[in-house]
């Protein structure tokens, strides 16, 4: 029992058998509610089986007499006082079992208290006795339980009486005298029902979720009916639970806010700091580069100031030499001019002097300095580095990580899954080293307990989750699933989701094709033209139903059937018209949208129709341009509803979008070279590859889905992984391949890396030949050149047994 202050719980301990551990109910506050009804506090305990006010502790009867009052009527009534020797007999009825005393035993019966009263703690004596619950019961409580419990046996008590209550032991039990502990310091009374009077409330009925008198039992009949107060109790079990609980989550939820306000004011704080950091170094770099700036332009200020000074001193000098020359050449035209022969030869004296000193300054005639002042800027590798001076690098920013990888997309039952994080920091940077906090959550489709990585083991339906950290800003991540269906799995960084998070996972069940070598039943139809019956089938699939869709060729129609075989729809008649087929031999169903796609191969064409096989579209027509076929033999829809044509004469595949629109082809032919020759059946696989069956060339071809690249398998033969006119193929979820391998009469299996795994059937039949069965009582079917093969959702195979004419279910 708690020990809470504000809680008071009366208590008395008597020895007593070991039973259970007793439970506490926290008292509700005041006001409270259940049901519509006022609820007045308490403090009551109930073990396991609601048995009334008290309850049996490690030999100690722990119970409260001083707030019995459950709750209080609405309506004036008479009050009732507890009677403790009605609730002492209660109790000793229920530990009976352990308590060797004298009571009555009739013949064959177990022992009983004929004067015991009934559990509902109403005035009037039990009048049966449950002997499969061992509880006693009044005339008015017995209806419910025999409405809840039909097959129990009751007994018949004698001679009830209601003037005292035996003990157990023998002899009736007299009123203490001393109730100060244990008499109720509160009256108790019923509450009456609404709908019929003075009836009370004693019932609770757990289907409907409201409380119920003897009279509103009759509506209730075939639901859960318990006592009111045990209802009362086992609530208020529950609500203090979940009270207790909520309080947690809202301190957690609190505590978090308070980290959440901190780490905002921190964040501020660092962000300031580091603005500090940056300013100061980017401040000090700029110093650095303006000293720098100063110290070279003063430099540059020299050399001028040198340069210009030279020049300046020598265009001083030159214009004295002008000045003289100038002069000489006055007086020497002067002396001239005179005629005189004497001073004809001062003259040439003197001009010759003046000639030879302008033949001295030869080699300064030009200027003394150049223009020349150089700067020779820094290698680009420091502008580089100064242009990138310094980082800014914050942690990962769940909003900007990604998640990819096939473990996204699919995966199978038992088969690890993996798929790679990509963190990134708030400006979308790529994050360069790990420590985030990265947390993989996955949830099966039962709605489970999420297992976050490495905390605990996963609960059933669940798997365990690794995150590795590669610490380059990459995680990868696995799981390995134990359940089929949807399962949700959560990326998260700090709790906030990836891009795309949380993603849908789709788990299939593995199929183990080893076991797949016998047939799961006896095949479908026989040759003829009635409905289920076939005239040389080819094509086959599922739709989304589970329904299987025949492309019974030689009949010029499309069949339905269920998964039994029981005939459900027949579409088409021979011609060239709107749902008219001639020679149909491929038909596919898109799993998105139940649309129906038709190769009508003689038709040169494709028709398309909904998913009540009412007419949509068709296209192309005979010829070799891009949109046009030549015996169009196979189709294949795509995820996003693209459509795969085999384009058999023109030795190609198409591919069209869901409109009929040509996108693209593969395959080409020229001169003595062949990409494809005659190609046959077309599949996507789950990575949206295309997988064909090239015919005449013995093997199957897997085409990327940009149809730029391709790689090959097998080759002509009857080996394992060897083929002889292959025909229709198809994948499973995990991207297996089965192929129809026709001339070998069998049906080929192989991983998606084209590694041989299993083979179906074997061994040719006579058309028509009856089936044989085993000593086990399976079928014994051989196949007479498969042509087509398709897997359910549920990894069931159907094959077309071409020469039966009938379908061989694996």
């Amino acid at each position: 029992m708690s020990d809470s202050a504000n809680t008071s719980i009366g208590q008395t301990k008597t020895p007593w058998p070991n039973k259970c551990a007793a439970v506490y109910v926290p008292t509700p506050k005041s006001g409270a509610e259940f049901m519509g009804i006022p609820v007045t506090p308490t403090s009551v305990c109930s073990d396991n089986d609601t048995k009334p006010l008290g309850v049996i502790n490690n030999n100690k009867l722990d119970f409260n007499f001083n707030q019995l009052s459950l709750f209080s009527s609405p309506v004036t009534q008479s009050p009732s006082s507890f009677n403790c020797s009605s609730f002492i007999s209660d109790i000793l009825g229920v530990c009976k079992e352990d308590i060797d005393a004298p009571f009555a035993r009739p013949s064959g019966s177990p022992l009983v208290n004929h004067a015991a009263r009934c559990r509902c703690n109403q005035p009037s004596p039990a009048s049966r006795l449950c002997l499969d619950c061992m509880l006693y019961f009044c005339e008015v409580c017995v209806e419910p339980h025999l409405g809840q419990y039909r097959s129990h046996s009751l007994l018949q008590l004698d001679n009830p009486r209601s003037a005292s209550v035996d003990s157990g032991l023998g002899s009736p039990v007299a009123p203490t005298t001393d109730h100060a502990a244990v008499a109720p310091t509160t009256d108790h009374a019923d509450t009456l029902c609404s709908a019929h009077g003075g009836e009370v409330l004693r019932f609770y009925c757990d289907h409907c979720h409201q409380p119920a008198c003897k009279v509103c039992l009759a509506k209730h009949a075939d639901h859960n009916v318990v006592y009111l107060q045990d209802a009362i109790t086992e609530a208020k079990l529950t609500t203090s639970k979940m009270l207790n609980d909520a309080k947690m989550g809202a301190k957690a939820i609190v505590e978090v806010l308070q980290d959440v306000e901190d780490t905002m004011d921190k964040v501020r704080e660092t962000s300031r700091s580091v603005v500090d950091a940056v300013t100061g170094n980017v401040e000090a770099h700029a110093r650095a580069l303006q000293e720098r700036r100063d110290e070279l332009i003063n430099r540059i200020k020299k050399v001028e100031q040198i340069k210009v000074d030279n020049l300046g001193k020598q265009a001083e000098e030159l214009k004295n030499k002008i000045a003289s020359v100038g002069a000489t050449t006055q007086m020497v035209q002067a002396l001239l001019d005179c005629g005189s022969g004497v001073l004809s030869l001062a003259a040439k004296s003197t001009i010759l002097d003046e000639i030879n000193s302008i033949v001295q300054m030869r080699g300064r005639l030009q200027p003394c300095e150049s223009d020349v002042i150089e700067y020779t800027s820094p290698d680009e590798s420091l502008v580089t580095a100064l242009s990138l001076l310094g980082n800014v690098v914050s942690s990962a920013c769940a909003e900007r990580c990604t998640a990819t990888g096939d473990g996204l997309k699919r995966t199978s039952v038992g088969k690890p899954a993996v798929f790679l994080v990509q963190t990134r920091d708030h400006q979308g940077e790529l994050r360069c080293v790990g420590e985030d906090a990265v947390l993989v959550l996955v949830e099966p489709p039962s709605g489970g307990v999420r297992h976050p990585s490495g905390l605990r083991e996963p609960s059933s339906g669940g798997c365990r989750v690794e995150v590795q950290d590669r610490r380059n800003g990459t995680y990868t991540a696995g799981y390995v699933p134990h359940t089929e269906g949807v399962h949700t799995v959560s990326v998260t960084v700090r709790g906030r989701h990836v891009e795309g998070s949380p993603f849908r996972v789709a788990v299939v069940a593995t199929r183990c094709y080893a076991t797949a070598t016998r047939p799961l039943c006896a095949p479908l139809g026989k040759e003829g033209g009635a409905p289920g019956e076939f005239n040389r089938p080819w094509g086959v699939c599922c739709d989304r139903r589970g329904n299987l869709l025949v492309a019974d060729r030689s009949n010029n129609r499309i069949q339905v059937l269920r998964r039994d075989g029981a005939p459900l729809y027949a579409l088409g008649r021979h011609g060239d018209g709107v749902a008219e087929f001639n020679k149909p031999t491929g038909v596919a169903c898109d799993q998105r949208d139940g649309r129906i796609v038709v190769a009508d191969k003689d038709n040169h064409r494709v028709q398309v129709f909904d998913s009540a096989f009412g007419f949509l579209f068709v296209f192309g027509e005979k010829g070799s341009k891009p949109g046009q076929f030549n015996y169009p033999w196979d189709v294949a829809v795509g995820t996003e509803g693209v459509i795969l044509v085999s384009d058999t004469r023109n030795h190609r595949v198409q591919l069209f979008d869901r409109d009929g629109n040509f996108l693209r082809k593969y395959g080409v032919e020229g001169g003595m070279w062949k990409q494809f020759d005659s190609p046959r059946g077309v599949a996507f696989n789950p990575d949206g590859e295309v997988v064909v069956s090239d015919f005449n060339n013995h093997r199957v071809v897997v085409i990327d889905a940009g149809f730029t690249a391709a790689r090959y398998l097998g080759g002509e033969g009857s080996g394992s992984g060897q083929f002889r006119r292959p025909q229709g193929v198809a994948t499973d979820p995990e991207g297996n391949i089965l192929v129809a391998d026709s001339r070998n009469n069998r049906v080929q299996v192989f991983r998606p890396t084209g590694t041989f795994l299993a083979v179906l059937g074997g061994g040719a039949s006579q058309p028509g030949s009856p089936v044989a069965m085993r000593l086990d009582g399976t079928p014994s079917v051989h196949l007479d050149r498969p042509c087509s093969v398709c897997v359910a959702p549920d990894g069931v195979i159907y094959v077309v047994d071409f020469g039966n004419h009938r379908i061989v279910i694996y």
